[in-house]
C-alpha cells in the first residue's frame, strides 16, 4: 500500500536526482532509502526510477506518482501546520451552549477574557433553555453547555460538574416599600408581584413546598422572563420585584438604579453547572474557555 512516507521518498529523489542526496535530506542512510524504494516498486510491480551512473530519474510511473502525490504532500504539510496552530491556540473554533441566567451573570466577562487571550479562535454561543442545551450536548452540536442548575436528565453519557454557587437576592426600585429593609423575608415578597426567570420544576417544586410548610403564601409570579433587559424597566417603574443574583445585575449599566436585598432564610441559589459528554474530549480552546468559566463562577 502506498503511504505518505513513500510519496515523500519519491518527491525527494526526484528533487535531488540522487538517492544518496535525497537520503541525506530525509535523515536516512542511502541503503535504507534504496531498500524503501525497491520495496515499493516490488509492491506496485512498477519501476519508479531509472538508476544510472549520474543518479536516478523518474520513469513514466514515477512521474505519475509524483504528479498525483504532490497535492497530498502539500495537504499533509498544511494539516501539520494547522494542527500546530491549534496546539498553540492560533487556529480553531468552539461552540458553547449558555443558559440565560449564566449568560447574564458570567458570559460577558469570560468572553472578553478569552477573546483577548486567543483572538484567532472563533467562538459561537448558543443561548437557550437548559433542556434544549442538554439536547445540543447529547447531539454533539456544542462542545459543552453551562446552565444555572444541574439538569434532571440522568443520561449516563453526560458529565455534570458544579462550577460555583451564588445566592439569589431580590432587586427593586429605590422607592419600593421593601427598599429600607436590611433583608427581605418570604412573607414580604408574597405581597408584591414577582418577576423571575424560568426555573426548572425540579428546583421550583421543593422551594414552593418549603414555603407552604412554613405557612407562607407562594409568590405572586407576575412575569416569567429570561431576558433581564426586557424585565428591568418594569422594576424601575412599579412595585414589581425581581429575583436575580448580584453578579447578573451588575452587568447592566443601570445597576446603581436598583436596590438589591438578600432573601432571609430561603437558601435559594444559582448553581451553574458545566454539562458535557463523557465520551467527547474537549479541544484545547474549549478547555481554556471552561477554565475561565470556572474561575469566574468561583470568584
Amino acid at each position: 500500500m502506498l503511504e505518505a512516507r513513500d510519496l515523500l521518498n519519491i518527491a525527494r529523489v526526484a528533487q535531488y536526482g540522487s538517492i544518496q542526496r535525497a537520503a541525506i535530506s530525509l535523515g536516512l542512510t542511502q541503503p535504507a532509502l534504496s531498500k524503501a524504494i525497491a520495496r515499493l516498486e516490488d509492491e506496485l510491480q512498477l519501476t519508479l526510477f531509472d538508476r544510472h551512473g549520474r543518479g536516478a530519474t523518474l520513469t513514466e510511473a514515477g512521474r505519475l506518482a509524483l504528479e498525483r502525490g504532490k497535492p497530498i504532500l502539500l495537504a499533509l504539510a498544511d494539516l501539520g501546520d494547522t494542527l500546530g496552530q491549534m496546539r498553540g491556540l492560533e487556529y480553531g473554533s468552539i461552540t458553547i451552549g449558555i443558559g440565560p441566567l449564566v449568560r447574564e451573570a458570567y458570559l460577558g466577562t469570560v468572553l472578553r477574557d478569552f477573546v483577548s487571550r486567543f483572538p484567532h479562535i472563533r467562538v459561537a454561543i448558543r443561548v437557550g433553555a437548559p433542556s434544549s442545551l442538554v439536547r445540543l450536548v447529547q447531539g454533539g452540536e456544542v462542545d459543552f453547555a453551562v446552565v444555572a442548575w444541574s439538569p434532571a436528565d440522568d443520561d449516563p453519557d453526560l458529565d455534570v460538574s458544579i462550577l460555583g454557587e451564588e445566592e439569589i437576592a431580590v432587586a427593586m426600585r429605590p422607592g419600593h416599600p421593601l427598599a429600607t429593609r436590611a433583608e427581605v423575608a418570604a412573607q414580604d415578597i408574597s405581597a408584591f408581584p414577582l418577576i423571575a426567570p424560568f426555573t426548572p420544576s425540579q428546583i421550583a417544586a421543593p422551594f414552593i413546598a418549603a414555603l407552604r410548610k412554613r405557612g407562607t403564601t407562594p409568590f405572586k409570579l407576575a412575569v416569567v422572563c429570561d431576558d433581564f433587559r426586557a424585565a428591568l424597566p418594569l422594576v424601575t417603574t412599579s412595585d414589581h420585584i425581581f429575583l436575580a443574583t448580584r453578579s447578573s445585575l451588575a452587568t447592566h449599566v443601570g445597576f446603581a438604579d436598583f436596590v438589591v436585598k438578600p432573601l432571609q432564610g430561603l437558601g435559594l441559589s444559582l448553581n451553574p453547572c458545566l454539562v458535557r459528554r463523557r465520551t467527547k474530549s474537549l479541544s484545547l480552546a474549549a478547555d481554556h474557555f471552561a477554565t475561565l468559566l470556572r474561575q469566574c463562577c468561583a470568584a
